[in-house]
Parts: C-alpha cells; structure tokens; sequence
C-alpha cells in the first residue's frame, strides 16, 4: 500500500526532526533544573502552559483548516492568491485580538494564580509570543500540506538551535535568569517567523483585495469547535498545573513539572510526527479511494504504531528513576513515581486524538470530538479536586490517566460508525510479553556509573525489543532489507 509507505516515509522525517528538536529539551532540562530552584521550575512550567494556552486562542483552529481546505484552493493560481490572502489576513486578525483580551485581562487574573509577584514580568513579557507563533504555524501547516516535510524540519532545526542558543545565553547573563530564558525563547520565534515569512511570499501571492469572506467564515465556522477542542486538549493535559500551585504550592509544581516533561518529551516525538504525517494522508486518501481503503490504511498504521508505544512506555518503566535523576538531579527524584503513568496517558491520548478520531474529523464532526474532550477536562478536574489533596502529583497523574482513557473509549464508541480503525489484539499481547521481558532483564542488570547504565539500559532494551519485531513482523525486516540493498546499490 502506497499510502503506508509514504506515512512510513514521513513518519521518518518528522521523527528525526522531533528527535533532534528533543536533543535540545534533554540538553536544556539539566541546565534549567540545576540553575532554577524547583519553585522556579515550576513558574516556568506554568508560564509555557499559559503561551499554549494563549497561542491555541490566536490560532482558533486555522492550522487545521489549512490542511482542509487547501486542496479546494489548490487548483489555480488564482485559488492560491485567494488562499493565501484570506488565511494570512484571518491570522494576523486573529493574533493581536488575542494578544489585546490577554493583555487587558493578565492584571485580574494575576491575583488567582497565587504566584509570587516577582514572576509577573515573565509573564507579560510571553505575551509576545501571541504575535508571532500562530502566523509561524500557519505557514508551517502550508509546508505540511505540500509534503515539505524535510524543510520543516531543517526549519525547525534551526529554530530550536537559535532558541537553545539565546535562552542559555541570557539564562547565564542576566539577573533575573527566568525571564531571560523566556526572553531568548521569544527572540527566536521572531527569528522563525522571519524564516517562513520569507518562504511564505517567496511561493505564495497576497493581495488584501483577493481576500475572500467566504472562506475566511468557512474557516472560522469549521476552526471554532477545534479551537474549543484545541483548548479542552490543553486543559486535559495542563489544567492540573494550575490546579497543584492552588492546592500544593510552586515547589511541588516545579517537582511535577520535571515528571511531566521528561515523559511529554519521549512522547511528542511519536505524537507529533504522527500529527504531521498521518492525518493530511487520511483526509486525501478518503476523499480520492473512500471509506475502505482509508480503514486499511489506518489499521495498518496503528499496528506500527502499537509496536513502538508499547515497548516505549515499558522500557521508560524500567530506566526512569535513573534518567531523572541524571538528567534533573536528585531533588527532582520524587517524579519518578509518576513520570511514567503520565507517558502512558500520552500515548493513548496521541492515538485517540490522531488515529482513532479520523471517522469523527472526515465528516466533520467537530461539535462531537469536542463534547469528547470537554469530557475528558471535567473529568481530570473532578478526579484532581478529590486525588490532589490527599495524593499529591501522583494524584494529578492519576487523574489524568483515567481521563485519556475515557477520551479514548468515547471517540472509539462515537467514531466508529464512520470509519472503523481495527485493532490487532495479538499485536498488544505479544509486544506486551516482549516488553515484560525486556523489564525483567533490564532489572538485573546493575553498572555503578549511572548514565553508562542508562545508556546500557536503552541499547539491551532496543536489542531485545528488535529482536522480538525480526521474529513476527516479517514485513517490517524485508522493508529495511530492501532499504538497506538499494543503498548499497
């Protein structure tokens, strides 16, 4: 199937461009959470939940309407002014209302987030970033679209090696070193807008009079449920942030913050690469070939899918202790306990909002995927409400667990009916068997020098797990043969 081995493809490509854009997390975390106390660990967590947060509200759904609608104004040269104009104009708009309503409305909520009043200039200076990381994610969905997905990530690169550059440059220089970390984050996000803006009119025209009402409404009617959806996603995976400073205070926050990060790091990379990859697949799949070979499409990607995320998630199990405290250091050891339930909660939330869904997002069921997820924050607050104060952060783990699961269940009841996605169950149970194997090894294995027993750790892992994919997935090991004979050719 053509389709499978172009997803493969792409997969590829965004995989080593998020694993080289997580490179820079893995480098920065140790600087960060050595050179911040943990109760400033924790503003910056909340400080980078409120740009997401505030930059979902700016872009109000338009980097999934692009990917809708793009192959509608595809066609001449004067739908693709037509789309430019409208997109670009729909953005900006967009942007500077979002970054108006925050501005106007930071000094009344400032008082409800109970964080030390020496914080408050960070969290002024991030409304920058409404301005320009919207715009930036409009151009990069065009990029998508065109099947660019190399240039995304050479661009992205570049972007997070300027934005590591500058951070830990004026983390270093300047007295208020938070706020010089987020200064240098936003300077390089003007960097990246610079960059596609460049791209942007290079292949694409802009005229304000081509701008078109109809498909600026369009893409508002079709972006308002996904900006709520946007939003609910969000608070699904952030809202407990605000809800440990509330009950438990910024030192615990800084501790959860590290837990969830670390396993946000492994799992993006997977999550997001899928995003990108999979979904402008689907959609044009569907729309050419129909229902069935789309659900063909899809089973057979969930099944790769399900052979990386599961022994991911059992061998992150295994190493997590150790990695926390190599990479954050010992006063961060305590998310350990929880830092792996959160991966978990992760990857079933990635295959649910990117695989699962597909029959709901086809047929544009927008209002039901986000009475989906609404379900979920109401659920994960209810669940914080009664788990936080007598758990702590394994509590707000926990309560996001139950929640993804949930999320998960109800877009498989309520999606189905259009497009049913199969599930292997020999493909779980056997990777899960190999995965408990590869726990009960790594567990015997004891080096003294810690990151070389890291690194043992993941190279045995890989070992056992690779060894496991050459004895059932016959198609897998041909597919890399074939790869590996033509470059040898």
């Amino acid at each position: 199937m053509s389709q499978v081995r172009t997803f493969l493809a792409r997969l590829s490509h965004f995989l080593t461009g998020n694993i080289i854009g997580k490179a820079f997390g893995f480098v920065t975390m140790p600087i960060l959470t050595r050179m911040l106390t943990t109760n400033e660990y924790g503003v910056l967590g909340l400080a980078t939940t409120t740009i997401m947060l505030s930059v979902a509200v700016a872009k109000a759904g338009l980097t999934n309407g692009i990917i809708r609608y793009h192959s509608q104004y595809d066609t001449t040269e004067e739908d693709r002014e037509v789309f430019s104009s409208s997109i670009l104009m729909r953005g900006l708009v967009f942007s500077f209302i979002t970054f108006g309503l925050y501005s106007i409305s930071l000094p009344h909520i400032w008082p409800l987030l109970r964080v030390s009043d020496e914080y408050v200039r960070c969290f002024v200076l991030i409304s920058a970033c409404i301005l320009l990381q919207p715009i930036s994610g409009m151009i990069t969905s065009l990029m998508i679209v065109q099947g660019r997905s190399v240039l995304v990530n050479v661009v992205g690169f570049v972007h997070r090696f300027v934005s590591f550059g500058l951070s830990l440059l004026l983390l270093f220089v300047m007295a208020q070193k938070l706020f010089g970390f987020l200064l240098g984050g936003i300077l390089s996000d003007a960097v990246l807008l610079g960059i596609l803006f460049f791209w942007f009119f290079t292949h694409y025209r802009v005229s304000w009079k081509k701008t078109s009402g109809k498909l600026i409404g369009a893409l508002v009617k079709f972006g308002a449920p996904l900006l709520l959806m946007e939003m609910a996603f969000l608070l699904l995976s952030y809202a407990d942030r605000y809800m440990i400073i509330h009950y438990c205070g910024e030192d615990d926050l800084g501790i959860y913050t590290v837990g969830y990060n670390l396993a946000m790091y492994i799992a993006d990379i997977l999550v997001f690469s899928i995003s990108y990859s999979i979904v402008p697949i689907y959609v044009s799949l569907y729309e050419e070939k129909g229902r069935a070979e789309t659900e063909a499409f899809l089973k057979r990607c969930l099944d790769y899918l399900l052979i990386a995320f599961i022994p991911m998630a059992f061998g992150y199990y295994a190493v997590c202790e150790e990695a926390i405290v190599l990479i954050a250091s010992e006063k961060y050891l305590a998310s350990a306990s929880f830092s792996p339930v959160i991966l978990v909660a992760s990857f079933i939330l990635g295959l649910s909002t990117n695989i699962l869904t597909a029959g709901l997002y086809l047929q544009k069921r927008t209002g039901i995927m986000l009475g989906i997820m609404v379900s979920g924050v109401l659920v994960n607050i209810g669940c914080n409400v009664i788990l936080l104060p007598k758990y702590g952060v394994m509590g707000a783990a926990m309560s996001t667990l139950v929640a993804c699961i949930l999320v998960t269940l109800l877009t498989v009841i309520l999606s189905y009916r259009y497009l049913f996605v199969g599930l292997r169950i020999s493909t779980l149970l056997y990777y899960s068997l190999v995965s408990l194997l590869m726990v009960g090894i790594l567990e015997r294995i004891h080096i003294d020098v810690m990151y070389l027993s890291v690194l043992a750790n993941v190279a045995i892992g890989i070992l056992i797990v690779g060894i496991g994919i050459a004895i059932r997935e016959r198609e897998i090991v041909t597919g890399i043969m074939s790869a590996f004979g033509k470059k040898a050719a």
